[in-house]
């Protein structure tokens, strides 16, 4: 929209396309977005000490095995914010820097430390 109006109407623009998505986002969601981690790694205990640690978090250790070498080992399921997955990252980095992490989204957390259950 610069060509045809101004960069200042442009920038205007951009602003209100980037609040309607997180309004929306709001909306739809219920504003209670959370991330899942999921970490493989040989040093899980470490990094699972970290999480609770600096995170102050809990979390839970899913055992399974890698189809690769038919090693069993945790994997460690984590709920969190959005805002901490950096520090997630940086715990996991801290103790591992091969590890595997998988973040995805979470709708809704329901249960100790996240939303109340309501019928």
């Amino acid at each position: 929209s610069a060509p045809v109006f101004s960069l200042e109407q442009a920038l205007y623009a951009a602003l209100a396309m980037v609040l309607m998505g997180y309004v929306v986002d709001i909306v739809v969601d219920g504003g209670n977005r959370q991330r899942a981690a999921f970490i493989v790694s040989d040093a899980w205990e470490d990094i699972k000490q970290g999480i609770f640690d600096e995170l102050d978090r809990g979390c839970t250790e899913l055992m399974a095995r890698g189809g690769y070498t038919g090693k069993d080992r945790p994997v460690i399921l984590l709920i969190t914010s959005r805002s901490e997955v950096t520090l997630v990252k940086t715990i996991v980095y801290e103790y591992d820097p091969n590890a595997i992490i998988m973040f995805t989204d979470v709708s809704e957390a329901i249960g100790y430390g996240f939303k109340e259950f309501t019928v």
